[in-house]
């Protein structure tokens, strides 16, 4: 019999083969990508070629259509707020996907990562977490993969896609994508569960990166609005705000010292928690030796921090240059130093998902700062005189409203028209070439329109009109949509899918045990008391033989239901397979317990089914010929006896031996071994059968 350890390597194997397939599939989208840049590449050469060989294409009076093929200005109005955003939360992303093929994921991140974030949360938090957590403990190596190339193409695509339209989808998408790892990944970051602190994480490193999302996702020029910028930069005042009430909440107890005492204080005592996971020696130590000194200073480190964080959330709700500058360098500081200490680089210890909520922080700050420093006045006297004064003379002549941040002309493009469906203009204020070729005309919207525009025809014309430099941005991109789905659609099919994966099954229980050995014959009793013979179903039937308790309260039912599901998966091909059970029971084995098991679990309705019979002697022999071991149980509790199926083909041969017992593993794999019993059932059906 089987032990419930789980076979780690065997998951790891179908995890990491599965990821080398897939990887197969993204080289093969990359030479794709190739191909159709040099079509375009070819194209546009052709095009730059004049017609009269007599025309000169060099100096200045080179035609417009003869230099199309030279490279376009940069992006000037993506701001440097974008620009931050994307190339950090974009690597992020990138790190957080290669993390997620590391070949442990598929067991571990369910019972090391999620199941201890939501541990201590409420009872409606937990539940929404369980949703997520049996269905990867369902389908792990599909969830695994899945989520590695979902967030290696989520990087992918914030970090290629051009400036316009696709960068909002890239941010859409890592948006979205961010809110599901927030509410399922990191039960809602924590903000829940006991002793919440921006020290270990809250409110969740998926939350800042949603925020992010969102900012790229925001058309060209809807934050040049003075006030807009200063809401961003208030906004990241109020995050600080919110994690100072947190760090100085009594009720989380991070004050307490426990100096002289051999328990810990409650922060003390999280930071040495970190030190227990797998990582290295030397930081393990750092770590210990860290809680220590929080042990008998927890009153200083927390006020330290404390006056931190207090700190940054005014320098943001305040325009002054200096200040900002010096907390600035001093957040970095300590940002770095949590990092370390208490969040034990993020991705070092156990099993690293990702890299925690520092560096994603630190990001958001410095993008805030740089998108609101225009803002930013000095202590100088003079110089915020005169701000004062020209602020003055505009509200006087009425132009207050009037004075707009550069590149705002962008807001005049209609986003998601075929005006603005890719990328901004040269001038890179969000209006397209298109629309200054209309004079002003303001595009048509609707279904046409936006059939047109996706219209693959379509796509391909205006993508083949860019610049090379876009033009491989644009396919670049398509390509990294094509790996998300790649990861989300398996992913998704997956999530209705109630049946666990044989894979799993087979980790609990071992792997099918292939033979091609001779099936004994034998003569029983069905439970309407006919003589049923095993060599009935020779050249006739596919049998599924299998050892039941008619009076079991545990296995047995459970197995009972598991070949229900899978005659009804069957379907029409359950006309070749016979469902045999064999008493296993020495003390009641009379057919009136065979038939109240059988109504018990609706077994009694399906025409393939035969439960067997017969006298003690009888019952031995089979039990004997097929290896089962049947006992007594410890003071009489049952009859305790070897889970095993067997399949035996039309010609009586052997061909698989399968530990058929549901109670292994966790509750998500109990009673589930349907995808299991059928692939191996499928595997020998007549071909007439299909």
């Amino acid at each position: 019999m089987a032990g419930n350890k789980l076979n780690l390597n065997l998951v790891a194997r179908a995890f990491d083969s599965r990821l080398s397939q897939e990887a197969f599939v993204v080289l093969i989208l990359l030479a794709i990508t190739a191909v159709c840049f040099n079509v375009i590449k070819a194209q546009q050469l052709k095009r730059s070629v004049p017609k009269n060989p007599d025309v000169s294409v060099s100096g200045e009076a080179q035609p417009e259509i003869y230099r199309m093929n030279q490279p376009g200005k940069p992006n000037s109005a993506e701001a440097s707020f974008k620009k931050i955003l994307r190339v950090g939360f974009g690597i992020l992303w990138v790190l957080d996907g290669l993390l997620q093929m590391q070949s442990s994921m598929p067991i571990e991140l369910p019972n090391s990562v999620i199941a201890p974030s939501v541990s201590g949360s409420p009872e409606w938090v937990k539940e929404i977490v369980r949703y997520a957590l049996e269905a990867w403990q369902r389908h792990p190596i599909t969830y695994a993969t899945g989520v590695a190339w979902i967030q290696l193409g989520i990087g992918l695509f914030v970090l290629i896609a051009p400036s316009g339209f696709m960068l909002r989808m890239a941010g859409t998408a890592s948006a979205l994508w961010a809110i599901l790892v927030w509410v399922f990944g990191e039960s809602l970051g924590g903000i829940f569960a006991p002793r919440p602190s921006w020290l270990f994480g809250t409110p969740g490193a998926a939350l800042i990166y949603f925020f992010a999302g969102v900012f790229l996702a925001l058309p060209d020029g809807y934050l040049g609005i003075g006030r807009r910028k200063r809401r961003v930069a208030g906004s990241v005042g109020l995050y600080f705000l919110a994690m100072l009430i947190l760090q100085i909440w009594p009720g989380n107890g991070y004050w307490i010292s426990s100096a002289g005492s051999h328990k810990r204080g409650p922060l003390a005592n999280d930071v040495a928690r970190m030190s227990q996971m797998s990582q290295p020696e030397w930081l393990k130590r750092t770590l210990l030796s860290f809680a220590s000194f929080v042990n008998h200073e927890s009153l200083l480190t927390n006020l330290l921090i404390s006056l931190a964080l207090g700190l940054t959330a005014f320098a943001f709700f305040l325009p002054y240059k200096r200040l900002r500058l010096y907390v600035l360098i001093g957040q970095s500081a300590l940002a770095v130093f949590v990092w370390v200490f208490f969040q034990d680089l993020g991705f070092i210890g156990g099993v690293g998902t990702d890299t925690n909520s520092m560096l994603p922080t630190l990001i958001i700050v410095y993008a805030a700062h740089t998108l609101d420093y225009g803002n930013l006045i000095s202590f100088d006297k003079s110089e915020l005189s005169a701000k004062v004064n020209r602020l003055r003379a505009a509200v006087k002549t009425g132009k207050r409203k009037s004075v707009l941040p550069t590149g705002m002309l962008g807001s005049a493009a209609i986003p998601g028209t075929a005006v603005d469906i890719f990328a901004s203009g040269p001038e890179g204020n969000g209006v397209t070439d298109t629309a200054k070729e209309n004079s002003g005309r303001v595009p048509k919207t609707g279904p046409v329109a936006v059939r047109k525009a996706f219209n693959p025809r379509n796509i391909w014309r205006r993508t083949a009109e860019k610049p090379l430099g876009t033009v491989m941005r644009l396919l670049m991109s398509f390509e990294a949509v094509a790996v998300i789905g790649m990861g989300a659609l398996p992913a998704a099919i997956d999530t209705g899918n109630q049946s666990v994966s044989p894979l799993v099954a087979e980790a609990y229980v071992g792997v099918p045990y292939v033979s091609n050995g001779h099936a004994d014959n034998f003569t029983l009793t069905d439970q309407n008391g006919r003589s049923i013979s095993l060599d009935n179903y020779r050249h006739k039937k596919i049998v599924f033989l299998v050892f039941l308790d008619p009076v079991c309260t545990s296995a047995c039912p459970l197995i009972a239901q598991e070949i229900k599901k899978t005659d009804i998966l069957l379907g029409k091909k359950s006309r070749f397979v016979e469902f045999v059970a064999v008493d296993a029971n020495p003390l009641y084995y009379s057919t009136s317990y065979l038939n109240a098991f059988d109504r018990a679990e609706k077994l009694n309705t399906l025409v393939n089914w035969q439960y067997l019979t017969g006298g003690k002697k009888a019952l031995n022999n089979v039990w004997n010929n097929y290896g089962i071991s049947v006992s007594y149980a410890v003071a009489g509790a049952m009859v305790v006896h070897s889970e095993v199926a067997y399949l035996i083909d039309q010609n009586d041969r052997i061909k698989e031996i399968l530990n058929d017992s549901p109670v292994y593993g966790n509750n998500t794999v109990k009673g589930s071994f349907v995808s299991m019993f059928y692939d191996a059932i499928s595997k020998y059906l007549p071909k007439k059968s299909n």
